[in-house]
């Protein structure tokens, strides 16, 4: 699952350097509310209690708070791993 899929240019984040001579480096991030509606609409809040909990990793730059592509990734990873784990788990049924 790609955190860019579906959008248009125009709709990625800027920033992204391409076709450096050192190869495509992707430096591109979100501010913590466009990376919440991206990612189906979660609220700020839950975003910011990931964060908290280490599981949202986020970088500073001055006073703003920035999801980089990598560490979006890294939490969309997560939590499709956390889903299948939890898809493979057996029912419990009530006795």
């Amino acid at each position: 699952m790609s955190i860019d899929s579906g959008l248009s240019d125009h709709e990625k984040p800027s920033g992204t350097a391409r076709g450096s001579a050192a190869g495509d480096h992707d430096i591109g991030g979100y501010s913590v509310d466009d990376f919440c509606k991206r990612l189906g609409g979660i609220s700020k809040r839950t975003a910011y209690n990931e964060i908290r909990a280490g599981r949202l990793k986020i970088a500073k730059v001055g006073s703003r708070s920035i999801v980089t592509r990598t560490f979006a990734r890294d939490y969309l990873k997560m939590i499709e791993d956390e889903a299948e784990a939890r898809a493979a788990e057996p029912e419990m049924s009530a006795a």
